[in-house]
């Protein structure tokens, strides 16, 4: 009972571990920090561990030891993907942004070659914008 005990909270100290390397590492690496699919995973397979160290104890008749530590580690899970997915997302909108089928303001750009460009160097040609979340 105690390897199994123990296992289940190596799932959470995995768990805990991925969190916290998200926090202190990652969200300072823009490439790993807009996409943490390791952390999730390694956070989920911590709980998945932790959870069934809990089922493996409850069918032993001591279910009640293993259900501290999956809890805990289901919480933190939950609240990781929450602050991933959601939370992340909740960007206020700019107030000059730009609506669907409205006219782009001028702008210039640099080509592939280094020479400026503009939208009125572009006459008669269908143009696509794409912005996306960058590196901020």
């Amino acid at each position: 009972m105690k390897k199994i005990l123990a296992l289940s909270y190596a799932g959470l100290a995995l768990t805990l571990a991925s969190i916290a390397l998200y926090f202190f590492w990652f969200v300072w690496n823009e490439n790993i920090r807009d996409n943490p699919w390791m952390l999730v995973l390694s956070a989920s397979i911590g709980t998945g561990l932790s959870a069934i160290c809990a089922f493996w104890l409850w069918k032993q008749g001591k279910g009640v030891a293993g259900a501290f530590p999956t809890t805990l580690a289901m919480i933190l899970l939950g609240g990781f993907l929450w602050y991933l997915y959601v939370f992340s997302y909740q960007i206020p909108k700019g107030e000059n942004a730009i609506q669907v089928g409205e006219k782009a303001p001028p702008f210039q750009l640099m080509n592939t070659k280094g020479k400026p460009v503009t939208l009125r160097d572009l006459p008669n040609q269908w143009i696509v914008l794409v912005f996306y979340r960058g590196a901020w």
